[in-house]
């Protein structure tokens, strides 16, 4: 099995980390999304906030192709 970690703070999650997403699930049998705290970086959503929104951006992704939150 083929695996990719990305890792970020994803704040927010853009339409360029959902890119980066969907080309790594043509060569790869799972992605796992790492979300990081930066304590040098002021985040705009807690952690838990950022968390609920990939999972509310990936659920099909996330069920289907191999995406792990």
């Amino acid at each position: 099995m083929r695996r990719a970690i990305f890792p970020g703070t994803f704040d927010p999650f853009t339409i360029g980390h959902s890119s980066v997403v969907t080309r790594a699930l043509t060569f790869m049998d799972e992605v796992i999304i790492g979300i990081g705290i930066n304590e040098n970086k002021n985040t705009y959503f807690p952690i838990e906030k950022r968390v609920e929104n990939n999972t509310e951006i990936l659920p099909e992704r996330a069920t289907n192709q191999g995406l792990l939150l």
